[in-house]
């Protein structure tokens, strides 16, 4: 079955309606993102989404932060619709605030954000989704004392989002070089997601193999001994297998053995090639099927002896 969200304990008063503040937090991007899409049907008619409904996110390769983008939220959530009978609804994606610790020279900006998310969205009727994809190997976690969350959990909802064991089964299928149970946590991850998911989940899949291989090449080069530390891979901790939790270096490193060098680099350009395949554009005239080039490239890293 799919998995439902997990609502923080806070009391929260009575109302007739979805909530004008809601905070989605937790690693289950997919989830999160499903929760998003409901809401916003809740919240905005389907023909007045384009015009009624802002998102404020991070640009690529750089945070979102309060300093920045504060006034555009205040300003978006401030500013009645066209059409008196229909609320405005601003999404924040990823807001450093939220997720890591706060800077002292931002502490008042949070306060801000907290006190109008406290008592202003009610009388001006508009409505605010936090939305923070969690990251825990990179400590970007939402904390229990912070302020937005508190505000949000006062007058809204916060709803938190775990991975489910079916992500690790995948993972650790992968680790372990059992291909049957692999192919299985696909179709079993696949069967418990509405079909407007299944790309996303199919995506967050096809990223795993494409961390996983990368970090399973990183742990034959660590094998190597003197002179391989962690600035010997790319600074992003993401991509750096020597900058991960201690447990999951040493899950790694013990399943290297299990694989091939030659094998994992040939895997690695059949990754690339695949990737347009999960983010296609509108210029791509063919785009093949993600489940089966998935199930594909899952065989071709367990598949082979090593």
């Amino acid at each position: 079955m799919a998995k439902r969200p997990v609502a923080v304990d806070t009391p929260r008063p009575s109302r007739a309606g979805p909530p004008l503040a809601s905070l989605l937090h937790g690693e289950d991007e997919v989830a999160i993102n499903r929760a998003r899409t409901d809401l916003i049907a809740a919240l905005v008619a389907p023909e007045m989404r384009a015009e009624s409904v802002t998102e404020i996110a991070p640009k690529p390769n750089s945070g979102l932060r309060l300093k920045s983008c504060l006034a555009d939220i205040l300003d978006e959530l401030s500013t009645a619709s066209f059409f008196p009978e229909h609320r405005r609804v601003v999404v924040v994606r990823d807001l450093a605030e939220l997720t890591g610790k706060t800077a002292k020279e931002a502490e008042p900006l949070v306060a801000r954000l907290a006190e109008f998310v406290r008592t202003s969205l009610r009388e001006i009727g508009n409505a605010v989704i936090f939305v923070a994809v969690e990251e825990p190997d990179r400590w970007k976690t939402v904390q229990k004392g912070n302020a937005i969350l508190r505000a949000v959990a006062e007058v809204g909802e916060v709803h938190h989002f775990p991975l489910d064991n079916l992500n690790f089964a995948f993972q650790d299928a992968i680790l372990a070089r059992k291909l049957p149970e692999a192919l299985e946590v696909i179709e079993r991850r696949l069967a418990d997601s509405r079909a407007s998911d299944r790309l996303g989940v199919l995506r967050a899949m096809f990223g795993d193999l494409v961390r996983l291989s990368r970090f399973l090449l990183q742990a034959k080069v660590a094998r190597r001994g003197h002179g391989v530390g962690p600035e010997t891979f790319p600074d992003d901790k993401r991509l750096n297998l020597l900058l991960q939790h201690p447990f999951v270096q040493q899950k790694v490193k013990a399943a290297a053995g299990r694989f091939k060098t030659n094998h994992l680099v040939a895997l690695r350009a059949a990754l690339q090639e695949a990737n347009r395949h999960f983010s296609p554009s509108l210029e791509d005239a063919y785009v093949a099927d993600q489940r089966l080039l998935l199930e594909h490239l899952t065989a071709k890293l367990l598949a082979e002896e090593p």
